[in-house]
């Protein structure tokens, strides 16, 4: 059985609410993404990361639990962080290997 993350069970509960079927790309030893979705013909592949939350989100949330409100610097670029830390060397290597074109 195949354990998936929050962020994995939140990706597949949107696409059943949007009546779309992701088809789950099988693990395997190498890296590769997630899933796969159809879209008139149009192959679309999907990675999933789940961002957890650092020191000062967790301090954040405990403020905002406590006073009922909170203010905080955030760093917009967290996401964008995360997705450039993959190689472009690696994202073309897999979709490659799994023969999905790679035109940008």
């Amino acid at each position: 059985m195949l354990l998936t993350t929050k962020s994995e069970q939140l990706f597949e509960e949107f696409c059943r609410l949007h009546n779309i079927i992701p088809v789950r790309i099988p693990e395997c030893s190498e890296r590769q993404p997630d899933y796969e979705i159809s879209f008139n013909g149009t192959r679309v592949i999907f990675e999933i990361k789940q961002i957890e939350p650092n020191e000062a989100d967790k301090e954040f949330n405990t403020v905002l639990e406590k006073k009922r409100w909170a203010t905080q610097s955030r760093n917009p670029d967290k996401v964008a962080e995360i997705i450039r830390a993959c190689p472009q060397s690696l994202f073309f290597t897999i979709m490659l290997r799994i023969g999905i074109p790679t035109h940008m």
